[in-house]
């Protein structure tokens, strides 16, 4: 019974309610399962790898190393199944001295201290040191920044036609601002942003569309380059399939931007395409053509859509591809002349990049590789540090 003057909700309402709680109960159990299954399902292939038996490669062919030993190695010497990349180098990630900037879900920017691995009175000239001893000497910089909010964020309806290449809201604009005034305002990160030279943006909008307000009239930037090697994890989503490469190329997000290596950074070891499209994206094309192939990962979505719920299956890009990825990216980084870098990527790629590194130096950082996994927030940056490990890490 309802109290006088109060609305007494409409049946529809409630049916809405009641189906959205259900979806994501539904949501929540069968990822629970999907966990569980994951997990055996690697320790499986761990035992194969460790015990030498054969199993599918992740190309189709038969015999050879499991997929989760190719991605161990090709994580080790970035050789493996990586197109362009240095066989034998072992390099790392590794925190420096600065601050990050953290978007909360209320868009409230704060500047806070990423160094969970250090001593609290450790100063920045001991962080520095330590990481010289520990990173040969020819280290670059690199500002890592996620997107911050965008439409696909809020409706939860990834699958949709109308989230393709979602857009930022106005929320995720403001979250930008507030990130880049917080960032300004420190004066560790300010100097950081004011030194960049090369700035890495992926193709989708949302991550043009904050590199923008980021970087869009900084002087200090020699190089725009939008590479698709930095794109999102591959999945069947409507929300991660880019724009046309003619509306891409007019948004007018990145001025001056160098296009000419968008496509052509891919590791052979990740989907290939069969039509190579300039004006569609052949990368999604492809995924989503090859979803059936070895090692993509399955989940289901949902939402409510006009009041009734809506779940779906998407097939999610395999682990070992987005690693060679990762791997070529650091690789592709390292070889550029910059040392003060800039890369305006999204959740999940940042994700894998930074737990594939985390299990890199978990030996010797155990508190800076738990720090490297958290979830990463809207317009959250993180400075680090790209070199090549010495050879008694």
């Amino acid at each position: 019974q309802t109290s006088p003057g109060m609305e007494q909700p409409s049946p529809g309402k409630i049916f809405e309610k009641m189906s959205s709680v259900l979806l994501f109960a539904f949501q929540g159990t069968f990822g629970a399962l999907q966990s569980t299954l994951s997990k055996a399902r690697r320790s499986v292939l761990r035992e194969h790898s460790a015990t030498g038996n054969g199993l599918p490669r992740a190309n189709g062919g038969d015999g050879g190393e499991s997929p989760s030993a190719t991605s161990k190695r090709a994580r080790i010497s970035m050789g493996a199944g990586v197109s362009g990349a240095v066989a034998g180098s072992k390099l790392i990630l590794r925190q420096g001295p600065e601050s990050f900037v953290s978007t909360d879900e209320e868009g409230v920017s704060d500047v806070a201290s990423f160094e969970i691995g250090m001593d609290s009175k450790d100063t920045a000239e001991r962080a520095e040191r330590k990481l010289k001893s520990e990173v040969k000497h020819g280290y670059k910089r690199v500002l890592f920044m996620r997107h911050a909010q965008a439409t696909h964020n809020v409706s939860f309806d990834f699958n949709n036609e109308k989230e393709r290449d979602a857009k930022l809201t106005a929320k995720g604009l403001s979250q930008v601002a507030r990130a880049k005034a917080r960032a300004e305002a420190d004066g560790v990160l300010s100097e950081v942003i004011q030194s960049t030279k090369l700035l890495v943006v992926s193709p989708l909008s949302r991550t043009m569309q904050t590199s923008h307000v980021v970087f869009g009239e900084a002087k200090n930037i020699k190089r725009r380059v939008v590479l698709d090697l930095v794109r999102e994890e591959l999945s069947t989503h409507q929300c991660d399939r880019r724009s046309p490469l003619k509306t891409v190329l007019n948004n007018g997000f990145i001025q001056d931007a160098d296009y000419s290596m968008m496509r052509s950074k891919w590791p052979a070891g990740a989907v290939q395409p069969f039509n190579r499209n300039d004006e569609d994206d052949m990368f999604w094309n492809a995924h989503y053509e090859q979803k059936h192939r070895h090692g993509v990962k399955t989940k289901v979505f949902g939402t409510v859509r006009h009041g009734l719920p809506r779940a779906w299956r998407t097939y999610v890009e395999p682990t070992a591809e987005i690693e060679a990825r990762c791997d070529m990216l650091l690789e592709w980084l390292m070889e550029q002349p910059e040392e003060n870098i800039a890369v305006v990527s999204h959740a999940n790629f940042l994700h894998s990049l930074f737990k594939a590194q985390a299990r890199r130096v978990k030996r010797i950082a155990p508190l800076e590789a738990h720090a490297m996994v958290k979830r990463w927030d809207n317009a959250e940056m993180r400075c680090m540090y790209l070199g090549e490990a010495r050879e008694d890490d």
